[in-house]
């Protein structure tokens, strides 16, 4: 119960925060400035002009959807498995562990760098057995939480994105064959590589690193698939 309230506290703050980011306006776009007249034209002219112009649009004339408006980005759901880095770790919980969490999607190719952010949940447990009875269970669980910057290429059917963060990571760590139980926060930071199809599915790897915790280093590789939950500006 205690892990569910804080995952569950730390995505309503994030995307508070994250809705908040997303709601800064685009960079401007100018206007045409209009042509200066030198002379009043005749009635006659006049009419040819208008004829001309409604035949031909005049040349850098804007778009009715250039119009000045927020970047549009996703929010999806991601899941996938995190592979620990420190051969002690694995050892005692595993190779690789379930990961589930969100984190933005970028529905229009943005020409700019974007506010990101994304929460994780990471979590693994390894029984220990001696003649088919269970003497102990290591458990783990990491919440990180990021804030950092994003930004894609591509175009509309497929799409790839790289993203930087930093943030802390709620621990859990309870491990009698290492005599640890602890928890706690500590520090991580992150950098992430992904392709987006259909505005809708992402696959993305990522290179975690976390500071240790409870004298463990729980730095990893991971890789994750997401699909789109809903859009947000």
């Amino acid at each position: 119960m205690k892990r569910l309230f804080v995952f569950v506290a730390i995505i309503a703050v994030v995307s508070v925060g994250a809705a908040y980011a997303q709601d800064q306006p685009g960079p401007a776009v100018e206007e045409p400035a209009a042509s200066s007249v030198a002379d009043q034209p005749s009635p006659a002219a006049e009419e040819s002009a208008v004829t001309a112009t409604e035949a031909e649009p005049t040349a850098g004339a804007q778009e009715p959807e250039k119009e000045i408006r927020k970047q549009r980005v996703g929010v999806g759901l991601m899941a996938g498995m995190y592979y620990p880095m420190d051969s002690h770790v694995k050892d005692v919980f595993g190779d690789s562990w379930m990961r589930v969490g969100f984190r933005p999607l970028l529905i229009e190719v943005p020409h700019r760098w974007l506010w990101s952010w994304d929460v994780s949940y990471y979590t693994m447990s390894h029984d220990v057995y001696f003649m088919s009875d269970l003497l102990y269970r290591d458990e783990v669980t990491l919440i990180p939480i990021t804030v950092g910057l994003l930004r894609g290429s591509g175009n509309d059917k497929r799409r790839s994105y790289f993203s930087v963060g930093v943030g802390p990571y709620y621990g859990d760590v309870s491990s009698p064959s290492l005599g640890v139980n602890k928890s706690g926060w500590g520090l991580n930071a992150n950098a992430t590589a992904g392709v987006i199809w259909k505005k809708r599915w992402s696959l993305e790897a990522r290179y975690e690193f976390m500071d240790k915790f409870a004298g463990l280093d729980f730095s990893a590789f991971t890789v994750s698939a997401a699909y789109k939950l809903f859009d947000m500006r």
